[in-house]
């Protein structure tokens, strides 16, 4: 469920390993490529949106098929983009073209589609370690981007048309919380919650194989649903890669609390919110409030006819849902 197998013949990498992973501010997963001189076996881990540790070494990335062309205004890069073609994204004052790589993104390509044609700058800092943008990115170039303001570049630390003052002050917040080291894990808060956790599901077991009582079963269902639901938050943790920020060892342990002990798929819920962090309550693309027939957290559902870019289909606005809603 966690790993990805892809195989191509002709491989341009050869007989080197990778393994990317976050900075200590913690944002993305993991490439393994390990090739021969016919065939090419890329082990891709699902998108996770904090640290790992990095190994080593370089890794030939696919790199766009389209020349760069001129500079570009954002409403050429809109206007120009299409998910299928020419994938164009928007990182600072430049333009890159993953229309290639959107399929190979650890991240799954839901999330470089759901910003195709767009600014992705906040999107693709915060949930990528530093050397991506410093080693990697520069593979991807496109066009560079007009400036916002004669004579001046795009400046992410005033607010402008492109950047109002929430996403400004949003990242001078991540900036102070960063470098007081905020996003550093205590693990012995884990190791208290793990006694915890363990007692519970210790309590549950005897009172489910030890008494033939029936309020003592209901007891015991009772926590064992508390139990399931701290796991829950464990699983959230683990699938962030917050925990040990190393993804093998937060990998592992995410399958052993969301799929053993819960019954819930680590990689369908990473490939899920990783489009939730990235686009955050869009009504088309973010698979976290599409609840229709059940409920519609937003008018937009009745309002007119959504495809959701997430389950590939429009979503069904009937009479049951209007009953139901």
């Amino acid at each position: 469920h966690i790993v990805i197998i892809m195989c191509r013949s002709n491989s341009t990498v050869e007989n080197d390993t990778v393994s990317e992973g976050s900075d200590s501010t913690g944002r993305i997963s993991t490439i393994s490529a390990v090739s021969s001189s016919t065939a090419v076996a890329e082990t891709v881990l699902l998108h996770s949106t904090t640290s790992t540790t990095l190994t080593t070494a370089a890794v030939t990335l696919p790199s766009s098929k389209k020349q760069p062309v001129g500079p570009m205004t954002r409403a050429d890069v809109l206007q120009r983009s299409d998910p299928e073609t020419l994938c164009l994204i928007i990182v600072d004052d430049k333009v890159y073209d993953c229309t290639q790589w959107q399929h190979r993104h650890p991240g799954g390509y839901l999330t470089i589609r759901a910003l195709c044609g767009k600014d992705a700058t906040d999107a693709f800092t915060y949930s990528h370690p530093k050397f991506v943008k410093d080693r990697m990115l520069a593979s991807f170039f496109y066009a560079d981007l007009i400036q916002t303001t004669k004579g001046q570049p795009n400046n992410k630390s005033k607010a402008d048309k492109y950047n109002d003052e929430a996403t400004v002050a949003f990242r001078e917040l991540t900036e102070k919380m960063e470098e007081a080291g905020m996003f550093e894990t205590d693990l012995t808060f884990y190791y208290k919650k793990a006694a915890v956790y363990s007692c519970m599901f210790l309590l549950v077991l005897a009172g489910v194989l030890c008494s033939d009582k029936l309020w003592i079963h209901a007891l015991s269902g009772a926590l064992l649903g508390l139990f399931w639901q701290q796991m829950a938050f464990v699983g959230h943790d683990l699938g962030h890669n917050s925990m040990t920020h190393n993804l093998q060892v937060d990998s592992f342990w995410g399958i052993i609390v969301g799929n053993l002990m819960t019954g819930v798929s680590m990689a369908w819920w990473k490939r899920s919110h990783n489009v939730h962090h990235v686009v955050t309550n869009s009504c088309d693309y973010d698979p976290d409030i599409q609840h229709l027939p059940v409920m519609a957290v937003d008018p937009t559902f009745f309002s007119q006819p959504l495809f959701s870019t997430y389950t590939n289909r429009y979503l069904q606005v009937d009479e049951l849902s209007h009953f139901l809603v």
